[in-house]
């Protein structure tokens, strides 16, 4: 018993019965303040984590007339910054996760 037709008006009847896709933006609008909150924080620490490959690599290539004390000093330096500022971030989530709705 072939039954493509009665496929093909299921396909058609769902199609129909949907609504529309939401722009983007709608779909920015519906965005969540801890959605926000968790998009800042996850491209804190990719760059954070970017920093601390090129620190490895300046650590690893560091010889003996090449020196580069004071710029890991200062990558060190940035690199405790950014992570001091994402703890931060995380905090006042945590502090403020009662008013995120949750769905």
């Amino acid at each position: 018993m072939d039954q493509t037709q009665e496929l093909k008006s299921l396909i058609k009847q769902a199609a129909s019965s949907s609504s529309a896709p939401a722009s983007s933006s709608q779909r920015l609008a519906a965005r969540s303040p801890f959605y926000d909150a968790a998009t800042e924080i996850g491209r804190g620490v990719e760059r954070t984590t970017a920093l601390l490959v090129k620190l490895a690599k300046l650590v690893n290539q560091q010889g003996l007339f090449d020196d580069p004390t004071e710029e890991i000093n200062n990558m060190v330096f940035r690199i405790k910054q950014d992570i001091d500022a994402l703890n931060k971030k995380c905090d006042e989530v945590r502090e403020r996760r009662s008013e995120f709705p949750c769905k």
